[in-house]
């Protein structure tokens, strides 16, 4: 995965929860204000109902700061969650596609020593006669059969450490 991938976006939810932040501290410079409109007032000039009314703009204000804040926040988890699983899916998708290229490879490796066996049998069908010609065949034959053999070793090889290198990802608890 991409270090953008792995790193789950963390500049973009940096910036929103700044941003959150700022809001929160604006929300509570509004609340502060409102308290100190009850510090100011005497116990006189207050009516019960007046009390109640601020009282209830006061809780109201600070629910939809919460409310708020909270919708911001899931938000942007579902932005972050979305791009995660785009990024894993993009990746899968070039895993696949790695694959499919290994097995077309395979085939073709499969056709390749089928050939060489055949080019083997034809020379032995020639009878028992070695000429120059026969002899710089076989050599060719011996030689690509190593290289594939070399090749489909070092892809083995390869594969093996693929899968021991790649960890099992925790199940969810």
């Amino acid at each position: 995965m991409s270090e953008e991938g792995a790193s789950f976006h963390t500049p973009l939810l940096c910036e929103v929860l700044d941003r959150l932040s700022h809001e929160i501290r604006e929300n509570r410079k509004v609340l502060a204000a409102q308290l100190d409109w009850f510090k100011t007032q005497s116990v006189d000039q207050i009516t019960t109902e007046q009390l109640n009314k601020r009282l209830a703009e006061l809780l109201y204000s600070i629910q939809g700061a919460i409310t708020q804040t909270e919708s911001k926040i899931m938000a942007t988890v579902k932005e972050q969650l979305d791009e995660f699983a785009a990024d894993v899916e993009a990746q899968f998708t070039q895993i696949g596609a790695g694959v499919d290229g290994i097995v077309a490879s395979l085939g073709g490796l499969t056709g390749d020593v089928a050939n060489l066996k055949k080019q083997i049998e034809d020379a032995i069908a020639n009878g028992g006669a070695l000429d120059q010609a026969t002899k710089d065949r076989l050599l060719a034959i011996r030689v690509t059969a190593n290289s594939i053999a070399q090749r489909t070793s070092a892809a083995a090889t390869a594969a093996a450490t693929l899968d021991q290198q790649t960890a099992e990802v925790p199940a969810p608890v």
